[in-house]
């Protein structure tokens, strides 16, 4: 990943990429297994709050209690999957697992 980074420009440049993939209409289509890795990888570009940003964009507009409230089919649980550990806040991210929570204060 930090290949693909820098082949795009840095950091920067690699999350302005992602953010034109979630913005444009129909670009992106979430709820396929394929791209809920997408969702995640802002974290390698050191921006694990807008992963975090999507995830509340996405849960309610299209995981829900309606009857469309788990879109296409969840085969083998893949849908409530990403559903419910992203409604917990652990990201999975190829190769190593990201827990994204409040940001603990440096006091003790």
């Amino acid at each position: 990943m930090a290949n693909l980074i820098a082949t795009l420009g840095g950091d920067n440049h690699f999350v302005a990429r992602l953010n034109y993939l979630h913005e444009i209409p129909h670009l992106l289509y979430i709820v396929d297994e394929q791209a809920f890795q997408v969702v995640y990888v802002y974290h390698y570009a050191g921006r694990a709050g807008l992963s975090a940003q999507r995830i509340h964009t996405y849960m309610p507009s299209q995981f829900n209690n309606t009857v469309l409230g788990i879109p296409g089919n969840d085969d083998s649980g893949a849908m409530g999957s990403f559903m419910a550990l992203s409604m917990i806040g652990i990201t999975p991210i190829q190769a190593k697992m990201s827990i994204s929570s409040r940001r603990r204060s440096s006091r003790r």
